[in-house]
């Protein structure tokens, strides 16, 4: 360690120091006396301030050198300086600092085009600068928006762990940040990523799986959506992927490459993992379906309530996978692969699904369910199990219908639990066994309140709006179904009052909300007869409605231009809405014309 006297002897050479050639021989003096990495904090900050940004500057700008010396002597010991001092939090994002951007990039950048070795050592220190740089978080978005994306990318594909590093940092960072770096260069990291396929692809190393670690965090922001996707880093992927998935690998690493798979999943769909030639090639899809659903089996099986809660982050990757799975399953896609597939992926969804709903079964009974309930793990589960509902009406149903009572529980206390069971409750709401228990649980209770908060944020986001609609799916069902509820219910008085609340605001960029709305208010007004105030009050909307979908002329009735592109989703909710108010005068004027 150096000796404390020594150190303040050249302190008190760099303040009363009059000329550059002082500064510069305290600063030397400094160097041979002590490592930065040897002067505590508070040492570091009186020395930096003792040479100060104007001097460093100067030499930063000098291009003259001494003869008999390097031709970036002075640059190069700037930078050093520069980096000794890069641990200090307030020099790293001082205005100063921040503005040297641009040179520390141009410099990195330099060293990839020359093979200078003073360059290079030159381009070490800037890129220490960097790092400081990107681990706060004032100076992560200056990074971004000065320039320093594109040279990083450049000396990473080059080799450079250290500019990788700093990218996967930012991509890492706060929504805004990360949504910046993709909006701001989003060719320099499909770059990236295409460079980073490759390696993964080639790479039989135990690196192989830092590759896929790298991998995973670059694809996992849903930006990542509007690049092209005809470039070769699915196929790269896809084939690193089998090698790993038909190997002997398991546990960590295997769930590592899970978590890559499940990203890319995320941005593309399960398109990527089938090949289309002239024979359909499925094989990666059911083993990328068998991993998954083994993992996920390993998790739930056999194990308490408590560990399982450990292991939120796992599921939530293999959760993800088997949503995909469930929802490829009931759309056009599955046409891609023959019936003896679908009918091994059913089987194995169902089996992991029971997994799912004994594990939520157990949280009930539990002890601690009420501390467990608010776990993400059941939460996630709620949401992939939502999700199978919404589709498969007969597997698993009395395990489900068992299930309600929690089910309930669950969405009264959390909102994301309400909207993540909301296509499965249009189900199970159509069901007479399903219905008379979430009659006995008070679930209109819970989605009538839910109707209320989301109707509140409805401009916030277009999947509140589907969420809202889907949610006046399940509420018909119980008005066609349950007529006396409808009737003297105080949950449909709420609701009446507030879908006259929200109507008038709902103008043309919610029709089909609209038109789910007044249909729903139409039934209730059926069934509550002595709402008279309410009937005539809504009355005018309902016939707006109606008339909407409408154009007259002398000969005939067609359908309105204004409707035509949603006229898919609401035409059964008019047909309703005509029938049960044709009554009306209006409504029979209108019906009959």
């Amino acid at each position: 360690m150096a000796a404390a006297s020594d150190l303040e002897r050249c302190l008190r050479l760099l303040n009363s120091s009059t000329s550059d050639n002082e500064v510069f021989a305290g600063l030397l003096l400094v160097t041979r006396i002590a490592k930065a990495n040897e002067l505590n904090a508070e040492t570091r900050r009186r020395i930096f301030d003792a040479v100060g940004f104007k001097f460093l500057d100067r030499l930063l700008n000098t291009d003259v050198a001494p003869e008999g010396c390097a031709a970036h002597v002075f640059r190069s010991l700037a930078l050093s300086v520069l980096s000794c001092f890069a641990t200090d939090k307030d020099l790293v994002t001082s205005p100063q600092m921040i503005e040297k951007i641009p040179l520390f990039c141009e410099i990195v950048s330099l060293a990839v085009e020359r093979s200078d070795s003073d360059l290079v050592s030159m381009a070490g220190d800037c890129l220490e600068c960097l790092v400081a740089m990107s681990l706060e978080t004032k100076t992560r978005m200056e990074l971004i928006q000065r320039g320093a994306v594109p040279c990083l990318v450049k000396r990473a594909c080059n080799g450079c762990d250290v500019s990788l590093g700093i990218l996967i940092r930012l991509a890492s960072s706060e929504e805004e940040e990360a949504s910046r770096l993709y909006s701001n260069h989003s060719s320099v990291i499909l770059e990236l990523i295409n460079h980073l396929a490759v390696k993964f692809k080639e790479d039989q190393t135990v690196a192989k799986f830092d590759l896929c670690d790298h991998l995973t965090i670059l694809l996992q922001q849903q930006l990542i959506l509007s690049l092209p996707i005809t470039d070769p880093w699915p196929s790269n992927i896809k084939h690193a992927l089998d090698s790993i998935f038909r190997s002997k690998i398991a546990g960590v690493y295997c769930r590592r490459a899970l978590a890559l798979a499940s990203s890319v999943t995320n941005c593309l769909g399960l398109d990527w993992t089938i090949t289309r030639r002239e024979k359909t090639d499925d094989e990666f899809f059911k083993l990328l379906f068998y991993r998954t659903s083994v993992e996920t089996r390993m998790i739930l099986d056999g194990k308490c309530v408590e560990e399982l809660l450990e292991r939120d982050k796992e599921a939530s990757i293999l959760y993800s996978l088997l949503e995909h799975y469930v929802t490829f399953l009931v759309t056009m896609e599955n046409a891609l692969i023959g019936a003896e597939t679908i009918g091994q992926i059913h089987t194995g969804l169902r089996d992991c699904l029971a997994d799912v709903v004994a594990f939520l079964a157990d949280v009930d009974s539990s002890d601690s369910r009420d501390a467990m309930m608010e776990s993400p793990l059941v939460s996630m589960s709620v949401r992939l199990l939502g999700s199978w509902i919404a589709e498969e009406t007969v597997a698993l149903q009395e395990s489900v219908i068992a299930l309600i009572p929690f089910l309930v529980e669950l969405g009264k206390k959390s909102l994301i639990d309400t909207r993540f069971l909301l296509p499965g409750l249009c189900h199970l709401s159509a069901d007479d066994k399903a219905r008379k228990r979430l009659v006995e649980t008070d679930c209109l209770d819970m989605l009538v309140t839910y109707f209320y908060h989301a109707s509140d944020s409805l401009e916030k986001s277009n999947e509140t709006e589907a969420s809202l609609v889907t949610c006046c799916g399940v509420l018909l069902n119980f008005c066609v179904l349950e007529a006396a509820l409808v009737a003297d219910g105080d949950q449909f008085a709420r609701l009446l009052e507030r879908i006259q609340h929200l109507l008038p605001m709902l103008n043309n960029e919610h029709p089909v909300l609209r038109a789910n709305c007044v249909t729903l208010s139409t039934m209730i007004l059926r069934h509550r007869h002595h709402y008279r105030e309410e009937k005539r009050l809504l009355f005018d909307l309902i016939v707006e409605f109606i008339g909407s979908a409408c154009e007259f002329d002398a000969e005939k009735c067609a359908l309105s231009a204004r409707v035509a592109s949603f006229w898919s989703d609401i035409e059964e909710l008019w047909f309703l809405a005509g029938k049960v108010s044709k009554r009306r005068r209006g409504f029979e004027l209108l019906l009959g014309h």
